[in-house]
């Protein structure tokens, strides 16, 4: 069975967005200060969707810094089409 599409959800992160480029964890962290009871993994299902459906693009950037596991980090900047 297929989970219900909640078109509120979307538009809420098409809404975040909308401000500017932003990751999956800052558009999850936004949703959840606005008060939505959301997790991450639903965040990144509907961006995933939004990708599918032509709605948002993705660009790879590698940002330097200093993490546990060395000097760089891929991150994925998601923006609306």
């Amino acid at each position: 069975m297929a989970r219900k599409i909640d078109k509120e959800l979307i538009e809420a992160i098409l809404s975040e967005l909308a401000d500017g480029n932003k990751t999956g964890y800052e558009i999850y962290k936004a949703l959840k200060k606005s008060g939505r009871k959301v997790s991450s993994r639903i965040v990144y299902h509907y961006l995933y969707l939004a990708l599918k459906e032509g709605k948002v693009t993705v660009e790879n950037k590698n940002e330097i810094g200093n993490f546990s596991w060395g000097n760089t980090v891929n991150k994925r900047y998601y923006k609306v089409k």
